[in-house]
């Protein structure tokens, strides 16, 4: 009889780890994906406007997302002229600009999200578009090979280029414009600073590299540069003065390609390929800290924030909605702490009897 009760006081135990350890594992986790949008999507970059998410869908050029209902996304309508491959994507008013690699920049027409139309185009015969920025009257191209390209779009049916300027880098993958300048990520030459206060003819005034990373994307916000640096994780950059770019923060936890980053409020959303989407608190910037992270196998290439949901671009993954600060995953956690703490408890108590009857025979 006493053995048999010996086997059951171990086998609770042991039970009771393994329960730890797996309620262990489901913190954090999958509580906080609540929709997800994959057949025959392949996301690059997302915009979000309204109610609805605009995918530049690689190959397929671009893909309206109903997001109305977020939990079931819905594509409501997709436009390709079979040319180019869509990268990048801005959404102003009716319309949304495409940067469709070599096929140059596609201007649509989606005030109708059900029938988008293609209104205009523009391609000068070389070069790769992969990102796009829009404000007033010009589209800011981030071109490979060509660098940066200026678009006058004041006319949606004949966009007219006005400037341009390439330093003859490898060539260019993100752009940011604010204020009089274009923040442009190029690759292995890092940083770049245009001033595009005339965009008939811009000028480089700044530009940082620390010598490693391939800057992907940037996003302004207030007076620092947030850059996704590939293998280099996220480099926070001082442009207060944008002739003289310093960097004042830097995060990389040892894994992952940082692609696309998008910044709101305090934090940075870091879209880190096969790490997924992690979010770093960036309220210092000499000391960004990472306070979360999404990883379910997919792979992250750029990231949208708009109201409580992150919208990440998954590549052959589709489009995935994510609610990073939700109240079902602050329950969850709170019911999982609690498993954990009385099963500790349990164990404790378990092995403290164990002791005692070791140490009374």
């Amino acid at each position: 009889m006493k053995l048999i009760k010996k086997i059951l006081l171990f086998l609770s135990i042991v039970g009771s780890v393994i329960l730890i350890a797996g309620a262990s594992g489901l913190l954090n986790r999958n509580f906080n994906i609540i929709g997800q949008l994959s057949d025959d999507l392949f996301g690059n970059d997302v915009y979000i406007s309204e109610s609805y998410a605009y995918v530049a869908d690689y190959g397929n050029g671009l893909a309206i997302i109903d997001i109305s209902v977020p939990t079931t996304p819905l594509k409501v309508a997709q436009i390709d002229d079979d040319i180019g491959y869509a990268y990048g994507i801005y959404v102003l008013g009716s319309y949304a600009y495409v940067a469709d690699g070599d096929d140059g920049l596609e201007i649509i027409d989606i005030s109708d999200p059900f029938n988008p139309i293609e209104v205009g185009h523009f391609y000068d015969g070389s070069g790769f578009a992969w990102d796009v920025y829009v404000r007033g009257d010009y589209a800011y191209i981030a071109e490979w090979i060509d660098g940066l390209e200026i678009i006058d779009i004041s006319d949606p049916v004949n966009p007219v280029e006005v400037g341009q300027i390439d330093d003859y880098s490898e060539g260019a993958f993100g752009v940011y414009v604010s204020g009089s300048y274009a923040f442009l990520a190029e690759n292995d030459y890092g940083l770049e600073i245009i001033d595009i206060s005339d965009p008939v003819n811009p000028v480089e005034v700044g530009h940082f590299y620390d010598g490693s990373g391939y800057a992907y994307d940037v996003f302004v916000s207030g007076s620092y540069a947030y850059v996704a640096d590939a293998t280099n994780g996220l480099e926070i950059i001082d442009i207060s003065d944008p002739v003289n770019p310093v960097e004042v923060g830097h995060f990389y936890d040892g894994s992952g390609t940082a692609r696309g980053v998008f910044v709101s409020g305090s934090y940075a959303y870091l879209a880190d390929d096969e790490d997924g989407l992690e979010i770093i608190d960036v309220s210092i910037p000499t000391a960004p800290v990472e306070v979360k992270q999404f990883q379910d196998d997919n792979f992250a290439k750029d990231v949208f924030v708009s109201g409580s949901y992150a919208y990440v671009a998954n590549g052959r993954y589709g489009l995935e909605i994510i609610e990073p600060w939700s109240l079902k995953e602050k329950n969850s956690n709170i019911i999982l702490w609690s498993v954990i703490g009385f099963l500790s408890i349990l164990v404790l108590v378990n092995i403290r009897y164990i002791i005692k009857e070791i140490i009374s025979h």
